[in-house]
């Protein structure tokens, strides 16, 4: 296909009274039938002429032929101030403004290399419509087989104005799609927390089938995210097996039903961290694992955290935020022992 552009030089040639016969309007109205009124009819109207229609300069209509736009129907091929002037009449039928423009269109088969330059002749004379809705902005269409509309340049009002319509076209063509997507959206508003924690459970199951290493780290660091969606992330200032076993724990003491169990699974866990993180290994085959007699306990023990430690549950629990820990009030020139620090 052969790119081609309408040229900077048309020109209108001032709004036409063309008075569109019965057979035009009759023609028109099947072909808008079941549209809404407006630029949706116009667009029907642009495409029906360019897809069964021919272009023909020499299919004129025969001397002594009353309408040569009835004829240019019946036939449907002529050349291209026909398709020009058959759709503007078509438009105004619809009861909006239409008028002809016409002008000089370019293309790359009129480019002279050696003078690098256009080639202008009667070929490139060229003839559209202009449609104006608001009585006010008239904008070209084309629907003449082959030709591109030419290129306009709009104001922003006329761009905001051709996005609100379109919108508005579609929401009416597309109510419950649009009533759908906006539940849609306020569900997923309402259950963010819950989508949140949903996908990085998953996330940390795909990444626990590497090996038990990276599911006991990631399973820890899924509780430490579930905190922050609950609103009560862990303080900067405190390790995670602080945080769990003083902090968190004090605070679910009221579900005494599986308290013990939480607590009991939690301590497994983070002493299987450090022995995962910190235990000596001697040489490339020892590993650090855990014995295979507490591989069945450790595993539940992690099932247990993904199960109850839920970010519902720590803010049913009232967990205590960061800023809610307690101050003390020490006196001037304090400082901190560090040899009682361990």
């Amino acid at each position: 296909a052969i790119s081609k552009s309408a040229s900077s030089n048309s020109k209108g040639v001032g709004d036409r009274s063309m008075n569109p016969s019965e057979v035009v309007a009759n023609t028109t109205f099947q072909i808008v039938a079941g549209l809404p009124r407006g630029w949706e009819q116009i667009e029907a109207i642009e495409d029906t002429l360019k897809r069964n229609f021919i272009l023909d300069s020499s299919a004129v209509a025969p001397e002594g032929s009353i309408d040569p736009v009835e004829h240019f129907l019946k036939t449907k091929r002529g050349p291209a101030y026909l398709f020009a002037t058959t759709a503007a009449m078509m438009v105004q039928s619809l009861g909006h403004e239409s008028r002809l423009a016409n002008g000089f269109y370019i293309d790359r088969e009129s480019f002279d290399v050696a003078s690098g330059q256009h080639l202008i002749g009667k070929k490139q004379l060229h003839w559209w419509p202009q449609v104006s809705i608001d009585g006010a902005n008239w904008i070209s269409i084309e629907p003449t087989p082959g030709y591109f509309p030419p290129q306009e340049q709009w104001t922003l009002f006329q761009r905001a104005q051709w996005a609100w319509n379109f919108i508005a076209r579609w929401v009416r063509s597309n109510p419950w799609l649009l009533l759908g997507f906006t539940i849609s959206i306020v569900l997923a508003y309402r259950m963010r927390v819950l989508l949140a924690d949903s996908v990085l459970t998953a996330m940390v199951f795909l990444i626990g089938q590497l090996s038990i290493e990276h599911r006991v780290a990631w399973s820890l660091w899924l509780i430490d995210k579930r905190a922050e969606l609950a609103g009560c992330p862990r303080p900067s200032s405190k390790t995670q097996r602080q945080w769990f076993q003083r902090t968190l724990f004090r605070s679910i003491e009221s579900d005494s039903r599986n308290r013990l169990s939480e607590f009991d699974s939690m301590r497994y866990v983070l002493n299987a961290q450090d022995e995962l993180l910190y235990s000596p290994c001697r040489n490339d085959s020892q590993k650090k694992s855990i014995h295979s007699q507490d591989m069945e306990t450790l595993r539940q023990s992690l099932a247990i955290l993904s199960k109850q430690w839920t970010v519902r549950k720590m803010r049913s629990a009232g967990v205590p935020k960061q800023n809610d820990a307690p101050k003390l009030n020490r006196p001037h020139g304090y400082a901190p022992d560090y040899a009682s620090i361990h």
